[in-house]
């Protein structure tokens, strides 16, 4: 089950002012996460389930660097999946989470149970 806390992050990262849809991505198709690096205090990072299209950037995004900076990480999508698609709000700054601008790009959210549907193929250095 999911938190409250949790579909209220989800929700609360699209721009309702502008559609936002179910999808399914087939396999084959390919997605973009920029993924945060290693760092001390998160030493081995996890892939979130918060992706994008080819073009994107951060700002887009509302997502910021962080101290350790991030890497476009590109996906292929394995097999069939049912993901949200839409615009991405603007967000304040939160050096928590390394989130936070304008945003306005298409993003993508990916159930955390189908994440594994993904395979990465490396990234942009």
């Amino acid at each position: 089950m999911t938190s409250g806390r949790t579909i209220n992050d989800v929700i609360g990262g699209f721009d309702f002012h502008q559609p936002v849809y179910e999808q399914t991505l087939s396999r084959g198709d390919r997605v973009y996460q920029f993924t945060r690096r290693a760092s001390f205090g998160e030493p081995m990072p996890r892939i979130g389930n918060w992706f994008c299209l080819a073009g994107a950037t951060t700002a887009d995004l509302a997502i910021i660097h962080g101290g350790s900076g991030r890497l476009l990480q590109h996906f292929s999508v394995e097999e069939d999946i049912q993901v949200l698609e839409g615009i991405a709000s603007k967000q304040q700054i939160n050096w928590d989470w390394s989130g936070g601008g304008r945003g306005g790009g298409t993003q993508i959210f990916v159930p955390t149970r189908s994440v594994s549907m993904l395979r990465c193929l490396g990234a942009d250095v």
